[in-house]
């Protein structure tokens, strides 16, 4: 039998056979996609880190890098696997999308209030308004159930609901305190640097292999071991970042806005509303060299240029992320301040 392969059979297999090429070559491609999709591992929620840039500021995004970047300068943990950096060129159509997802870690956002001064022509008395409460003013009045308190724990009553029972930080150094030993006897592991802290090493892997039993990464033994001596490191470092945030809030290079805000009540017979005072966003304007990492627009120096004023950032979807993911936003801060507050 000649089965000689011809150009003239060739063509004759082409000419019939073609569409049945077609569907196995597209069912390969099928199969191919399927398989990196369930065998590849991919980014929980708390395993993407995502920053927006609100309208208004300049970010000088070369200074932050990537993500082998960050994680090379302690920025983020070894258990961050994607980051995004999105500049919100119309917030609130991109808002709209995000934060109903619980998208975002943390935003940068200006505090700058626009002011308007006039003149009574009678009485020469200056009367002066506010044109523009500013952007942090509109974030908090839309999305306040998206961002994390970042003051003092205390009694501040939204809606029936107190905003102010749990602290950002405050969850940070209760997280902290699971692994690490008691030696005061107060009932809390010690995480300040006097006591010298000393880890529970049990505690830490029977909470890492718990959360790992799903993930792809660590299917050996071996696999685990070596994950494990990076999360000892991870609290580690989370821990000293932990403290050193607390002692630039100490030190006034870190502060807290307090920003009141009206809420839609009946309102007293004076026609006026409830108000209340919160504290979600944390000042970065008292970093020295803030301007060579990002810089407010809508402030000038006496050359016209942004400058560092009124900048701030805020903590956002805490609660939608795994507990160990929840505070690469305070090594986050901690670099920025260790990068941009040098003399």
């Amino acid at each position: 039998m000649d089965a000689k392969i011809t150009k003239k059979r060739l063509g004759h297999m082409l000419s019939y056979d073609w569409i049945k090429i077609i569907a196995i070559c597209a069912a390969v491609v099928f199969v191919w996609v399927m398989l990196f999709a369930t065998l590849a591992t991919r980014a929980t929620m708390g395993q993407t880190f995502e920053i927006y840039v609100y309208t208004g500021i300049t970010v000088h995004t070369d200074r932050i890098g990537n993500l082998n970047m960050l994680h090379s300068n302690g920025a983020l943990s070894y258990d961050v696997l994607d980051y995004n950096f999105t500049t919100l060129s119309e917030p609130s159509t991109q808002l709209s999308a995000y934060m109903p997802n619980n998208q975002g870690d943390v935003m940068f956002i200006t505090d700058t209030v626009i002011t308007e001064t006039t003149t009574d022509e009678e009485t020469g008395t200056e009367e002066t308004t506010i044109t523009d409460y500013g952007d942090l003013h509109t974030f908090l009045n839309n999305y306040l159930s998206y961002i994390s308190w970042a003051g003092e724990v205390g009694e501040v009553d939204i809606y029936g609901k107190n905003v102010a029972a749990e602290s950002y930080f405050g969850n940070c150094a209760a997280y902290l305190s699971e692994f690490y030993k008691d030696k005061d006897g107060d009932g809390t592991g010690d995480i300040d640097p006097a006591s010298s802290p000393e880890q529970d090493t049990e505690k830490i892997e029977s909470a890492f292999r718990s959360r790992i039993r799903k993930d792809k990464r660590y299917k050996r033994e071996s696999d685990i071991k070596e994950g494990l001596e990076r999360e000892y490191d991870r609290i580690e470092k989370l821990r000293v970042a932990y403290n050193n945030v607390e002692g630039y809030f100490a030190d006034g290079t870190l502060g807290i806005r307090e920003k009141e805000l009206t809420l839609e009540t009946d309102s007293d017979e004076d026609g006026n509303n409830d108000t209340v005072k919160v504290q979600y966003a944390i000042d970065l304007s008292g970093i020295r060299n803030i301007e060579d990492f990002m810089i407010n627009n809508k402030t000038e120096d006496e050359n016209g240029a942004g400058t560092g004023k009124d900048l701030c950032m805020l903590i956002l979807n805490e609660k939608s992320q795994e507990a160990a993911l929840r505070y690469e936003a305070v090594t986050f801060l901690d670099y920025i301040v260790k990068t941009y507050n040098a003399e």
